[in-house]
């Protein structure tokens, strides 16, 4: 049977992507929902979580539980969902049926929010605490101690309110297949441990897949939808010819390493980036900012050099990538005059020659590491593109990594620290951009007008999206709003 979706208990679980699930219950989280197949065959995942009201009806649990075990097979395995009181009473109904309680997954931050789904095991939770808490004394801490101590007391986790119970006929987990990545694996034992998007379903899951230290093998990527399987295999294929223009000493880009699964459900496999997320470091440390930028900005320029070709601002390509969009959103923003504002920036652009080169388009500080040794690891390739304005990744890279140090608390404060002439950050920012601007020969007119087109860009891509919350709208607002002041700070007159 062809299937449209996933989810990502499923590739905890057991990693098959065929699998045969079903769930008992409505007391499970719809983000965690697997698909269900109709029918009365054999089960690869039979997913218990009654809700209040099947918790309270004496026959409800007998007659799933019955029904498991006519639709089970000897790999079959039963993860429940449910409160401490009535946790214990379906493993004590599951193990008179033979089931042996295997280990125990917590969800982070809770069950009903679940963003990552990972096995209690010393090792493998040690590493992603550590990475969680980010560099500093709580790290070394937590490197030092706190595998030891959960190895011990892992079964302390039965009783936390966002753990789930995973139960199989035999004593051994059954290993994820998915985590099978040829010459990696050597013991065949892998655990794995899933990452959600903020996204939902629309987003992609990572895995960390773990065999018995506490380093990861790899990392696994795979979209919960099938409809969206061409941008899995379209970041893989980007990551195959990136290393000749993209590497540098400093930073690191994930090696590509296989790509497995399934035609609807391909699975791309890289190897791990050492390193912490820039927005947790900059949340801790606002001082990194002008290093972690300043180490961005010399390698797009870098980048931007080797990706280089020389061209004009054609009419095809201001209204592809600006002024379509400003159309489009115009009714969004109550831009009154913004659509003619850019047709007259435009004709003052139009004879400028400038570098057009690739951009990475999502170099959010979500998507860099800072290493131990200062060096940047740069994540999430899927949004690449080639042949496009210049000065898109580092306008929202400077503007994210402002917001990153206030925590995203305001999106619009941030890009007033990073823009406005008299902001906290804007003197670094401007320097950064004039110094690529003179290395990439590019006129000041056609960067200003590349700052449109960055932000134009991802409110486009919020707005087209469907995601409920929409910065990007905001921004792009406030852009608009304050166009003869930014236009004149980056034309550095």
């Amino acid at each position: 049977m062809k299937r449209n979706r996933l989810s990502p208990l499923e590739i905890v679980l057991s990693g098959c992507l065929e699998s045969r699930s079903a769930v008992y219950g409505s007391g499970i989280p719809e983000h965690l929902t697997p698909e269900v197949h109709s029918g009365a065959g054999e089960l690869d995942i039979a997913i218990l979580a009654p809700d209040a009201v099947q918790r309270a009806e004496s026959g409800w649990l007998n007659a799933a539980i019955n029904d498991i075990c006519r639709r089970a097979s000897d790999d079959t395995v039963v993860y429940v969902i449910a409160p401490l009181p009535s946790r214990f009473r379906i493993a004590k109904a599951l193990h008179v049926k033979g089931f042996k309680f295997q280990r125990a997954l917590v969800h982070l931050p809770s069950l009903t929010d679940s963003r990552l789904i990972l096995p209690v095991s010393g090792g493998c939770v040690a590493y992603l605490l550590e990475t969680a808490a980010g560099p500093g004394r709580r790290a070394s801490f937590l490197s030092g101690l706190a595998g030891p101590l959960i190895s011990k007391l892992w079964r302390c986790a039965l009783v936390l309110p966002s753990a789930g119970l995973l139960f199989g006929l035999h004593n051994r987990p059954k290993s994820p297949e998915v985590a099978l990545v040829p010459g990696r694996c050597k013991s065949g034992e892998i655990m794995a441990a899933s990452c959600t998007s903020w996204k939902s379903s629309q987003g992609p899951v990572t895995i960390q897949l773990f065999e018995s230290s506490s380093q990861p093998l790899c990392v696994g990527k795979i979209r919960l939808r099938g409809v969206d399987s061409d941008r899995t295999l379209r970041e893989a294929e980007c990551l195959r010819k990136l290393p000749s223009s993209a590497q540098k000493p400093g930073i690191a880009i994930p090696h590509l390493l296989d790509v497995g699964g399934t035609r609807d459900f391909p699975i791309m496999y890289v190897s791990r980036l050492p390193g912490y997320s820039a927005a947790r470091v900059l949340r801790r440390n606002a001082g990194k900012l002008p290093v972690i930028l300043q180490g961005l900005a010399d390698w797009l320029c870098e980048w931007n050099k080797q990706t280089a070709i020389q061209g004009t601002l054609t009419p095809e390509r201001f209204r592809q990538d600006i002024l379509n969009r400003a159309e489009c959103l115009s009714g969004k923003i109550s831009a009154a005059g913004y659509v003619a504002w850019l047709k007259a920036t435009f004709t003052k652009a139009v004879d400028n020659e400038m570098t057009l080169a690739d951009a990475h388009n999502d170099l959010t500080m979500r998507n860099v590491l800072v290493g131990g040794d200062g060096g940047l690891g740069i994540l999430d390739w899927e949004e690449h593109s080639q042949s496009v304005l210049p000065f898109t990744d580092l306008f929202y890279a400077a503007a994210d990594a402002v917001a990153a140090t206030s925590s995203y608390r305001n999106r619009v404060v941030a890009m007033q620290e990073t823009f406005v002439p008299a902001g906290r950050h804007a003197a670094l920012v401007r320097s950064l951009v004039m110094k690529t601007a003179k290395d990439l020969k590019t006129p000041p007119i056609a960067v200003a007008l590349a700052f449109h087109a960055c932000w134009l860009h991802h409110a486009w891509n919020e707005y087209s999206s469907g995601t409920r919350e929409q910065p990007f709208l905001e921004i792009l607002r406030w852009v608009v709003s304050t166009r003869d002041t930014t236009f004149g700070h980056l034309q550095f007159s």
